[in-house]
């Protein structure tokens, strides 16, 4: 069952758009206990804040920045009422130009499917270009979305993806609650700006330590590099064209881990390029236009050569476009926050300086954020902390470099050092966090200590309490764990070096 609903009251564009952005947010079981619903009431993954802001709304300013007007929302009906509720109060218009609408389906999250089949389920919302983004992509605030989409302009590729290098090892904490995405290994052509090869799962698993690649992939790229440093930002340019393909593969469920290596050796096969070749027939003009009439310049960026006889202009179609992002992360940041880890991370980053340079947290600074200004006195915040104008600080209270959502209330004499606190926490008198992240709602009783632990929604904490690299949710609390517990640690210890697919 599918149900939709059209955020925007504008009227309807009379010219089309070029671009269709479609955002994908999912259930977010990485993410658990943060995303486990509380009550009656869901946690959309897509709404988990990033700097005291909802992570979508990064995307969604992102897009905005690029001349996008009109976004497609996929999710699981079950968070179609909360993300319907968080635009429509905090995004209409005039805060935002875009013509947002929301999609649901109603799969529970153990058979619900990857990225190939949910684009599947709705292709027919998809009737030109458009662009793929996960809803927990943090962009950088240097690199904009106009990078990408040029690069796909003027290539005349089917398909173009974003690469970034990934948080630097030593700037992560050293007790990890998730491993972070693995970086793939990759191989492009810089001269042309072509994916060449992308590892899948089944590379690796046949293979482990050797890269097998096609001679005639080599013939044609005879400058490619490999790199084993850069992350998938699960961003992706598409042709129209690429929702004919996957109606076709019924078989593919993973983007990363399926289409995109499957789409990369279609490149280099004749054979597959003339079974597949009614599938272009919508951008094949578009792409030979480009190298016609082209000039010198933009053929060397393009296709490298500026004649029409190279079998490098036959695949031409289908080619598979590049884009490399190597943020400098003592100035910016850029990432996922699809893990626990990343999540953390983020937030982390978030708050240095250089973090409220986003255009996303300049435009929502006003309304939701405070960088801890104006407290009560004998309360100590440190400056690299973000603290929402309506939570209460008491006295003799200690926070440092943490992020304090909306309406918290932080006791006397707690101290929170390192942390993440969702909107409506309760933290009581005398209570120590340290690195922690707390759902919403959570209740930290008296002198109770954390260290290194995450709640779901709703979880309370009894006076006294002493838990360390926990993972905290309902089932625990109403069974009552023993403080401690060993299965409850290794548990945790298993999650916590877990590599799940996202």
């Amino acid at each position: 069952m599918l149900s939709s609903i059209d955020i925007s009251s504008e009227k309807t564009e009379l010219v089309p758009s070029e671009f269709l952005a479609v955002i994908l947010a999912g259930f977010g079981q990485d993410l658990l206990p943060l995303t486990a619903d509380y009550l009656d009431e869901s946690c959309p993954k897509c709404l988990l804040p990033v700097g005291n802001i909802p992570m979508i709304d990064y995307v969604l300013s992102w897009i905005e920045l690029a001349g996008i007007n009109n976004v497609l929302i996929l999710c699981p009906s079950e968070h179609k009422k909360a993300i319907v509720h968080h635009i429509d109060s905090d995004l209409a218009p005039p805060l935002t130009s875009l013509h947002i609408v929301v999609e649901a389906s109603d799969q529970p999250p153990e058979l619900s499917g990857g990225p190939c089949t949910i684009l599947r389920q709705f292709s027919a919302r998809i009737q030109g270009d458009f662009v793929i983004f996960p809803c927990d992509f943090i962009p950088s605030h240097s690199f904009p979305l106009t990078t990408i989409l040029n690069q796909f302009r003027k290539s005349g590729s089917l398909f173009s993806s974003l690469w970034y290098t990934s948080l630097p090892k030593e700037k992560t904490t050293p007790d990890e609650w998730m491993s972070s995405t693995p970086a793939s290994s990759i191989l492009w052509d810089p001269q042309t700006d072509t994916l060449i090869h992308v590892d899948s799962p089944e590379d690796r698993d046949d293979d482990p330590e050797d890269l097998v690649l096609c001679m005639n992939m080599l013939r044609q790229h005879a400058h490619a590099r490999l790199s084993i440093n850069y992350v998938d930002a699960h961003v992706y340019v598409c042709r129209n064209a690429v929702i004919d393909l996957l109606l076709d593969r019924t078989v593919f469920d993973s983007f990363k881990h399926e289409f995109l290596p499957w789409l990369c050796q279609l490149q280099y096969s004749r054979r597959k390029m003339a079974k597949y070749s009614s599938c272009r027939s919508s951008y094949l003009v578009m792409a030979y236009h480009w190298v016609v009439s082209s000039t010198n310049e933009l053929d060397q960026l393009t296709f490298g050569h500026t004649s029409l006889n190279n079998p490098r202009h036959e695949s031409a179609g289908f080619t598979v476009g590049l884009v490399l992002c190597a943020p400098d992360y003592t100035q910016e940041y850029i990432g996922r926050a699809h893990t626990l880890q990343s999540f953390y991370d983020l937030n982390r980053y978030v708050l240095t300086k250089n973090g409220h340079d986003s255009p996303v947290v300049e435009k929502r600074q006003v309304k939701t954020l405070a960088v801890a200004e104006g407290r009560s006195k004998p309360a100590s915040i440190s400056t690299d902390s973000i603290v929402s104008v309506s939570a209460r600080i008491e006295e003799r209270a200690s926070v440092k470099r943490s992020v304090i959502g909306k309406h918290c209330r932080i006791g006397r004499g707690a101290r929170i050092s390192g942390c993440v606190l969702l909107d409506h926490c309760i933290i009581e008198e005398g209570a120590s966090l340290e690195g922690c992240l707390l759902g919403k709602n959570t209740k930290i009783g008296a002198r109770a200590e954390l260290v290194r632990c995450v709640t779901q929604a709703g979880y309370e904490v009894s006076e006294g309490e002493t838990l360390k690299n926990e993972k905290l949710d309902m089932c625990d609390w109403t069974n009552g764990v023993a403080e401690g517990s060993d299965d409850s640690e290794e548990a945790f210890s298993l999650n916590r070096d877990s590599d799940l697919d996202t």
